[in-house]
C-alpha cells in the first residue's frame, strides 16, 4: 500500500472570465460519494494568477480507498477555457512516516 502522495496540477492559461477551482476528495467504495479532505483545497486560479504549478503532499494512510482531485471550471462564455494537467507520484511504505502530515502549499509561480 501506498503510504503518501505528492499532487501536481500544472496550470499554464486561464481565459479571461474563467474561475477554476480544484481540491482533494477522498471516498470509499463503492466510489459514488465524495467527501473533502481538509485543508486540501487550492487556491482559485483566474487569469490573474495563472501559469503556476499547484503541489500538495498528503498522507494516504488518513485517508479511505480512493484521492481525487475535484476540479471545477466556470465559464462566463463558451469561448474560454482552462489549460491544466494532474499528476500523482505515488510513495510507498515508510516506517520513518509516523509524524507525517499533509502539507499542502502552491508554490513554483512560472511568470
Amino acid at each position: 500500500p501506498y503510504q503518501a502522495a505528492i499532487i501536481i496540477v500544472p496550470v499554464e492559461t486561464v481565459g479571461a472570465n474563467v474561475t477554476l477551482n480544484l481540491k482533494l476528495q477522498q471516498s470509499a467504495e463503492p466510489f459514488t460519494t465524495w467527501t473533502d479532505i481538509t485543508g486540501g483545497a487550492f487556491t482559485a486560479r483566474t487569469s490573474a494568477n495563472d501559469d503556476t504549478v499547484l503541489c500538495a503532499k498528503i498522507d494516504l494512510g488518513k485517508y479511505q480507498n480512493a484521492v481525487g482531485l475535484h476540479i471545477n471550471v466556470t465559464l462566463a462564455s463558451g469561448t474560454n477555457r482552462a489549460r491544466l494537467g494532474a499528476y500523482a507520484l505515488l510513495m510507498p511504505y515508510d516506517t520513518a512516516n509516523s509524524g507525517f502530515t499533509a502539507d499542502f502549499t502552491e508554490t513554483l509561480n512560472l511568470m
